[in-house]
């Protein structure tokens, strides 16, 4: 719990509290009656999972031999593109 205090009249107008207030304990609050518990509903029976179907194969592409479609190829191809930038900015220095 927070308790603030205000000591200046002429700033907060009229939220000054006499000090005997401050002090009076605070009623309990009365407890809540409980609610009373609801009826659990029956479970209802759980379908039966269907059969997930057999995957079909995938035909062959690049990628398995390292073309261009591959992580393997994509990465070659970065790196050869980065040597290029590399040696024409080498030449351009000369």
């Amino acid at each position: 719990m927070i308790t603030v205090y205000v000591t200046a009249e002429e700033d907060f107008g009229d939220n000054i509290v006499d000090e005997e207030e401050l002090y009076k304990p605070e009623p309990e609050p009365e407890p809540e009656p409980e609610p009373e518990p609801e009826p659990e509903p029956e479970p209802e029976p759980e379908p039966e999972p269907e059969p997930e179907p057999e995957p079909e194969p995938k035909p062959e592409t690049k990628e398995e031999e390292g073309g261009c479609g591959s992580v393997i190829g994509f990465s070659a191809a970065i790196t050869a593109l980065c040597a290029g930038v590399a040696l024409a900015a080498k030449k351009r220095k000369e």
